[in-house]
């Protein structure tokens, strides 16, 4: 999957963590933004993970996806 990391004024984060964790929070694949806050994660289709995104100074992000 690829995503894009921003923050409220829709400003890219470059170097924010992204974490995709599995089942009993076992880290399935995880990422660093690039300039753009852009992410890519690789990840099972069809399993359900716990995206976390994460940057200095700024509250963690969690969305479930599948």
């Amino acid at each position: 999957m690829e995503g894009q990391v921003l923050d409220s004024l829709q400003n890219p984060l470059e170097l924010a963590n992204v974490i995709a964790l599995g089942e009993e929070g076992s880290i399935a694949s995880y990422g660093i933004t690039n300039a753009d806050g852009m992410f890519r994660l690789q990840l099972k289709k069809g399993t359900t993970y716990l995206l976390r995104a994460s940057y200095l100074g700024y509250e963690p992000w969690e969305e479930e996806y599948t």
